[in-house]
């Protein structure tokens, strides 16, 4: 195959999957845990198509690690051209990847961020790990609660999800009786990318 194909190939790999990168990444670093939650230190996961992405908040030598679980099928990339892939994608995102590897017979790539997940979530996770001080050693209620308080990564993309569709809606088209010049339409498309990402509140899920 020519690297030229071969290049296009493990972008639309990575593209297609990008919403949930995102959403794991807003997760990972903008979402404010509330007091006295706990979250598993084997993190969240959200899926995509035939992967699955993982997002530990406290990892490889304390760092975020993102897992791209699946087995490549014959029409993706090799693992470590996927996975390059994506460091690229989150490198052009800002994100300062400090480590990559590949593991379970190339199924899973792993890719480490230099970044640290959101203090409220690292501390979310500590909770998680020192277990319940009134009941040491066992699985309790305690925990349960905890963790059900926590702000899990399906209720930021469901948040991001409704709000996409708010943003989209004010982005027109709009009917020609309510914007006959167009003004409102040309208003709209400038100030809907610069609208400021909805905080994402803690609640039960």
């Amino acid at each position: 195959m020519r690297q030229g194909a071969a290049s296009k190939r493990q972008d639309r790999v990575v593209t297609r999957h990008i919403p949930e990168l995102l959403i794991g990444l807003r997760w990972l670093f903008d979402t404010v845990q509330p007091d006295g939650a706990m979250v598993s230190s084997g993190g969240q996961v959200v899926r995509s198509g035939h992967r699955t992405l993982r997002f530990r908040p406290v990892d490889w030598q304390g760092h975020a690690v993102i897992e791209i679980v699946g087995a490549a099928t014959a029409t993706d990339p090799s693992p470590r051209a996927e996975m390059e892939a994506y460091v690229t994608a989150l490198d052009d995102m800002g994100e300062d990847v400090v480590a990559s590897w590949i593991g379970r017979r190339g199924q899973v790539r792993s890719i480490a961020l230099a970044r640290p997940a959101h203090p409220s979530l690292r501390a979310a996770v500590e909770r998680y790990v020192a277990g319940c001080p009134d009941h040491p050693g066992r699985q309790c209620a305690c925990g349960r609660r905890a963790r059900d308080a926590s702000v899990t990564l399906r209720a930021v993309e469901r948040a991001i999800d409704r709000h996409q569709v708010e943003f989209d809606a004010l982005a027109g088209p709009w009917p020609h009786a309510l914007d006959p010049s167009g003004a409102l339409r040309m208003v709209a498309a400038g100030v809907v990318p610069q609208l400021a990402p909805h905080p994402v509140t803690g609640s039960a899920v």
